[in-house]
């Protein structure tokens, strides 16, 4: 039975339960170690409940081609919204990221935008290792997530079934920080979710989204 639950993000369709966790208990530790939290939990406190193979293409093992020009041509308005406030934040706070503002009033003129917003991301220090049409690939699992009913249900569900009576902590990150969200609200009576423990930061287009389509969760 695990006390604390951490619930990954977007990018991760080739890890495993086991990975993300010997790769998150640490930092965890460490975090709570700078503030002086004491004790620190044991791994065999934690678990991370993982879903990044539902997103993989049905009947393979591998991944799916990179998306390419004609996927990007064909991004609908949330896809390419979510891109541009990505684009605009990064900007914000990497000067290697030229500004959108650059493209003046022509900024939101699809559907160039998307291609606008993936070559100035290309060159943030912390997206080098990503192609910039497997960046745009991996965000639409967002999209997919919030639009795509059964793939939704399939996710939760994996989350659900982890949120134990014993589980009182759940930390979500990326795509992440709305399933656990989602799932404390399903789960209320077996968490005790406190403002202080419950800290979900998103994007507004992925949270306006989620407050318009789940406003059951909003009292919570």
């Amino acid at each position: 039975m695990a006390r604390i639950l951490i619930v990954h993000g977007i990018s991760n369709q080739f890890s495993g339960e086991s990975e993300l966790l010997a790769a998150w208990h640490p930092a965890l530790r460490d975090g709570l170690n700078r503030v002086g939290y004491s004790p620190t939990p044991a791994i065999s406190e934690c678990f991370c409940p993982f879903y990044g193979d539902i997103f993989r293409p049905e009947g393979r093992l591998g991944a799916g081609p990179i998306p390419g020009e004609e996927d990007l041509a064909d991004a609908n308005e949330e896809e390419i919204g979510l891109l541009a406030e990505i684009w605009v934040k990064a900007a914000e706070s990497d000067s290697t990221v030229p500004s959108p503002s650059m493209h003046g009033e022509t900024l939101f003129r699809f559907p160039r935008v998307a291609e606008r917003a993936l070559n100035a991301l290309a060159r943030s220090k912390y997206l080098a290792d990503y192609l910039p049409l497997q960046f745009f690939g991996d965000l639409k699992q967002v999209v997919l997530y919030l639009n795509k009913s059964d793939l939704h249900r399939k996710i939760l569900d994996r989350v659900l079934a982890a949120i134990e009576p014993g589980t009182n902590i759940v930390i979500g990150h990326s795509l992440g920080s709305v399933i656990a969200y989602e799932a404390v609200c399903s789960k209320p009576g077996n968490i005790k979710y406190r403002s202080a423990r419950g800290y979900c930061r998103g994007s507004k287009t992925t949270c306006s989204t989620l407050w318009r389509s789940r406003s059951g969760c909003a009292d919570r």
